[in-house]
């Protein structure tokens, strides 16, 4: 998540630096008037810069995985085209950005072989000593999240009424998204799962050998007033590789600030 605020703010400052740049090339080569700027050129710039804050969970899981209500995740996203097709009132746009999703579960990701892949409950492993039996005993735990990590490509479709007085106006986006997997990993704190009377905590990364969907596409939605909206995105690809892994399917709700 830190990695991610760091790329997200290098982002930020680089899209806000080539729209000044841009501005003022602008200023420069055109003609000076005394005309006031019209409402249609003060909202050419906006919506170029989409900020999203969500909840994240699996729709679809197996019944031993357990998901909590905390989920979150951030995704930052420049929109470089935005083109009018209906006046101003409805336009396509296309945009490239970064999202982290954290999932926080009662499971670990196990793989076994490159074609097998399990969600399996936090346990540790202790031998019985009247047995000699190794078994797995339950676990307390503070955090046990799965994080990952990717660039994506939105794609939208735009509907804007007329800006008011203020130069607001009620605002539908309706898309799907292309993401690539850059990372993911696995994040723990609790009771040692050794079966160790300790509190331990300890990071994994899982991208090598678990399985997962390296491409993810799914549907999006912004529904709001200005710059402030609700948000929504349903993955129609599951987190794991066909067959290779539990069907994990996720989603992400929440809202979405859109600027510039």
């Amino acid at each position: 998540m830190k990695k991610l605020i760091c790329l997200a703010t290098l982002l930020c400052c680089t899209m806000l630096s080539t729209a000044v740049v841009a501005q003022e090339a602008s200023d420069k080569s055109a003609p000076k008037t005394d005309n006031k700027p019209t409402d249609a050129t003060k909202k050419a710039g906006r919506d170029r810069l989409v900020i999203d804050l969500f909840h994240d969970n699996w729709l679809t899981k197996p019944d031993t995985v357990t998901t909590k209500w905390y989920g979150r995740g951030i995704g930052v996203y420049s929109m470089l085209l935005d083109k009018n097709l209906i006046k101003k009132n409805v336009s396509f746009a296309v945009g490239v950005g970064l999202s982290s999703h954290n999932v926080y579960s009662n499971v670990f990701v196990e793989y076994y072989d490159a074609d097998s892949t399990l969600l399996t409950p936090v346990y540790a492993s202790v031998t019985n000593t009247t047995t000699g039996v190794v078994e797995r005993v339950s676990v307390d735990y503070k955090k046990n999240k799965i994080n990952t990590t990717y660039v994506d490509v939105p794609v939208e479709l735009r509907f804007r009424t007329n800006p008011n007085a203020k130069g607001r106006s009620f605002k539908l986006g309706l898309g799907a998204r292309v993401g690539y997997l850059i990372s993911a990993h696995t994040k723990y704190k609790g009771n040692d799962v050794t079966g160790l009377s300790r509190e331990v905590k300890f990071k994994e990364v899982i991208t090598k050998n678990a399985n997962l969907n390296r491409f993810r596409y799914g549907l999006t939605a912004r529904l709001g007033y200005g710059n402030i909206n609700i948000f929504g995105f349903y993955s129609l690809s599951t987190l794991f590789e066909k067959n290779q892994g539990p069907e994990v399917v996720p989603f992400s709700a929440g809202i979405s600030f859109n600027g510039l």
